[in-house]
């Protein structure tokens, strides 16, 4: 949802393995508003609902398989409003099927501590410091060097160092001989 002051600004969230939401109703006054949904390419491995636990391999091909449902699938959901009878202040809930997108170890770029540092600032129904945070989180991909650049850094970053040591050791070299002299002279 691209209006919805938690991901107006962010160019992309990844969630990482999560578990899709089944938003049944709100109570009376609240409304859900889904945020985030999987691409119509995902699928959720139906063996995990039946307690069977497969090893996911970074390095293997994952496919679904022949019972596995497609996507996409509601992810992450905010709801407004009183929660419960007699309620008199609307509150503030967000849901997500999965706690990656604030791992340290998994790689979801900038978005996912983008995202989780604007959940706490709407919580606590601050919205303007959405606004000034997330102007600068955006996906900057390296731009391709053409095959004579890589072969100039390559050879730059080859040849530069040990060429600065050997021209440091020289100049050192030059002084020492330049020090030497003058202190022959002075006491000759």
């Amino acid at each position: 949802d691209r209006t919805h002051p938690l991901t107006r600004d962010l160019q992309s969230l990844s969630l990482p393995f999560a578990a899709p939401l089944h938003i049944s109703s709100a109570p009376s006054g609240a409304v859900w508003r889904v945020l985030a949904r999987s691409s119509p390419h995902s699928w959720v491995r139906s063996a995990w609902e039946k307690g069977y636990v497969h090893g996911i391999s970074p390095l293997e091909p994952v496919t679904p398989g022949p019972t596995d449902p497609p996507g996409p699938y509601d992810l992450a959901a905010v709801s407004e409003g009183p929660f419960g009878p007699g309620a008199k202040s609307g509150g503030r809930l967000l849901v997500v099927g999965t706690s990656g997108f604030a791992r340290a170890g998994l790689p979801v770029g900038e978005s996912g501590p983008a995202f989780l540092l604007n959940a706490v600032d709407w919580m606590l129904q601050e919205e303007d410091l959405i606004a000034i945070r997330t102007k600068d989180v955006s996906e900057r991909p390296l731009r391709e060097l053409p095959p004579a650049g890589k072969a100039f850094l390559r050879w730059t970053c080859v040849l530069l160092p040990p060429a600065l040591v050997v021209a440091l050791g020289l100049l050192r070299r030059r002084a020492r001989r330049a020090a030497d002299a003058a202190r022959a002279a002075r006491y000759a």
